[in-house]
Parts: structure tokens; C-alpha cells; sequence
């Protein structure tokens, strides 16, 4: 939370929801951040997962040079991220901002942490292909979540606590909800966290080379409400 990334800039579609008279009680709010989180990780869990594996390979040693390429697979992934993430355009622009300033401090970050990887001659081309371009913020995280050691499953449960975290913190800034009450909130998120990773699996397993298959958001009311935030006459976010 300490990193300076501008997500809390974002509502994940929670003040269009409230501006159009979707939520009207707390019990709304809960069903709002649970919906949103696990529609969120059907959608970009494969790309975590797909950043984290490109990090994977080059500092596990497991492809050669000439089989794998840095930027080449990084420029694919986006470009297949950014495919399923248009479609959203509040949702796609909280994503790039998001990732590019994660990719713009991550460098200096990674390299005061002890579990960085100073040694290995291929992180810093990982580090250097990702602040070129737009990146979106899951393949980042995935790929920096690989450098830090983190596995898999810890990188998407991350992913899905930031964003749960912003999505509650959005709810008690617009009044929706109490400091208090947004504690116990946050606090059960993870079995709507764990749902969504566990939904995508199977089908991220039998195409593990292909995000596009599995990727999906679950939740339609909050993809159909969430761009309406760029025609809300008065808004406290960004998206």
C-alpha cells in the first residue's frame, strides 16, 4: 500500500454504481466488492500468471535465448490483455495507469529489497521491457511478483487483496459505508478472491501458452455500469 501506484485514484465502477442508485445499504457494498473481486480475478488471473511465468523462465534458466524472448513475449501479452481489457474503457485506463507506475518505481525498488535478483544478467532486461509502453497492471505485478519470489497463487491472492482494498476504500470515501464497518469487509474477501482464481484454472491449464482462453469477467450489471463513470456530471474518481 506504500507504493505510490494511484490506485486508489479508482472506484472499480463502485461510484457509477452508487451515482445510478445501485447501492443502497452496506449489504450492497458487500455484494458489490465480492462481485467486482471475483469478476476481476476470472478476468486478469491468467495474465498474473502469464507475467509471473515470463520472469520464471529467464531466471529459472528453463528456455534458451533463442527460444525465449523478453520483449517479444511481454509485447504478446499485452497486446493480449489490452484486447480483453478495451472493452472496459474506466477499467482499461485505471489498468495502464496503474501499471505504468508500478513499471516507473519498481526498478528502484526491487533493487533495495534482499530478495531482488542483482546477480542475474536477465532481470534487468525483465526490468527494462517493462517500463517501455503501457503496460497494464496484472502481467506487471505477475512479472514483479516473479522477481520477488512470490509464487503463483500468492501474486493473484496480492492482486485481488490491492483491489478489493481500493474498491472498499472508494466506499467509505463516498460515504457508503463506515471506517469501521469496511474492516470485517475487506477482511472476507479472500473466499470471493480464491472463487474467481479457482474458476479460471481448468481452462488456463489447457491452454497454459494462451490467456485469451480463459480470461473472462463474471459479474455483467458491474462491466455494463462501470463506463457509465465517464458520463457522471460530479465524480471524486478518476474511474
Amino acid at each position: 500500500s506504500s507504493l505510490p501506484t494511484g490506485s486508489f485514484a479508482h472506484s472499480a465502477g463502485l461510484e457509477a454504481a452508487a451515482q445510478l442508485g445501485m447501492i443502497k445499504s452496506e449489504q450492497d457494498v458487500k455484494g458489490f466488492v465480492q462481485a467486482a473481486t471475483r469478476s476481476s480475478m476470472h478476468l486478469v488471473t491468467p495474465f498474473l500468471i502469464a507475467g509471473h511465468r515470463i520472469s520464471q523462465q529467464k531466471i529459472g534458466g528453463a528456455c534458451t535465448d533463442n527460444v525465449f524472448n523478453i520483449p517479444n513475449e511481454w509485447d504478446k501479452l499485452q497486446q493480449q490483455c489490452h484486447a480483453v481489457m478495451v472493452t472496459n474503457q474506466p477499467s482499461c485506463a485505471a489498468s495502464i495507469d496503474q501499471g505504468k507506475s508500478l513499471a516507473r518505481i519498481a526498478p528502484q525498488w526491487l533493487k533495495s529489497q534482499p530478495l531482488a535478483l542483482p546477480s542475474n544478467h536477465h532481470t534487468q532486461e525483465i526490468i527494462d521491457t517493462l517500463r517501455s509502453g503501457s503496460p497494464h497492471i496484472a502481467p506487471t505485478l505477475g512479472v514483479i511478483g516473479g522477481l520477488l519470489g512470490l509464487d503463483e497463487l500468492q501474486v493473484c491472492r496480492l492482486y485481488a487483496y490491492c483491489m478489493a482494498r481500493d474498491v472498499v476504500s472508494a466506499a467509505v470515501r463516498l460515504s457508503l459505508v463506515g471506517p469501521l464497518a469496511s474492516v470485517p469487509l475487506l477482511h472476507g474477501i479472500q473466499e470471493s478472491a480464491d472463487s474467481g482464481i479457482r474458476a479460471v484454472l481448468p481452462a488456463l491449464n489447457e491452454h497454459p501458452d494462451d490467456p485469451l482462453m480463459s480470461a473472462a469477467a463474471s459479474a455483467p450489471v458491474i462491466e455494463a455500469l462501470h463506463p457509465c463513470h465517464e458520463i457522471l456530471q460530479v465524480r471524486l474518481f478518476r474511474t
